[in-house]
């Protein structure tokens, strides 16, 4: 099985994603240019250059080899969202898609979809992140990850930290609040130990 070097689903719910088959990716109508007044808001990081767009928002590394592009848009369909995202803030991105996932709706979001995109060599890697509005099925948002696996990698928790921190009018902000976090039990500490033992098995990870 091939390792992902993007470890956001976390940021985006906290459901399991079910895999679904792959669709190829086709060519869709650029989309429209939002107002320069944004229904979301996102934290900057450190070093990082962030872009405005009109029509999208990117920030960008500081070696300038990784790019996140975040698109708002009208359209309730996941999918479509995800592909004129593309066209309007990345139109030249070919990289074929290799998997898609469907996480369940939350308190935020009704709707949530991922997809993974590589070359054959495994050099470059994107990854698309829509997500649908809670209470609004006209409002959804679109995150676009490009860059080479490696510096994608190296900035995974860079991110992770940008993307966490959406918050969007009329939706209840995500809570990270570390005194609602649960006692790690003798019981817990048990099933982490042993989720970690089955993750290296499965890995092929050598034991310490």
């Amino acid at each position: 099985m091939k390792k992902l070097v993007l470890p956001l689903l976390l940021a985006v719910a906290c459901n399991s994603p079910a895999s679904l088959p792959t669709v190829a990716r086709t060519p869709a109508p650029a989309a429209k240019a939002e107002p320069a007044a944004r229904s979301y808001r996102l934290k900057a990081i450190d070093r990082w250059t962030r872009e405005d767009h009109g029509g999208f928002e990117r920030f960008v590394d500081p070696d300038g080899a990784v790019r996140l592009s975040v698109v708002e848009t009208n359209e309730p369909d996941l999918a479509k969202a995800i592909a004129s995202a593309w066209a309007l803030a990345s139109p030249k991105m070919a990289l074929p898609e290799r998997q898609r996932a469907q996480l369940a709706p939350n308190e935020r979001f009704q709707k949530q979809l991922v997809i993974n995109y590589d070359d054959d060599a495994r050099e470059n890697q994107a990854q698309a992140i829509a997500m649908q509005h809670a209470f609004r099925a006209d409002r959804s948002y679109v995150f676009l990850i490009e860059g080479p696996v490696k510096a994608a990698s190296k900035r995974a928790a860079e991110l992770g930290r940008i993307i966490s921190s959406l918050e969007v009018d009329g939706a209840k902000a995500l809570e990270l609040d570390a005194k609602k976090a649960l006692p790690l039990d003798d019981a817990r500490r048990a099933l982490w130990l042993d989720f970690v033992e089955r993750a290296r098995t499965l890995a092929g990870v050598p034991g310490a």
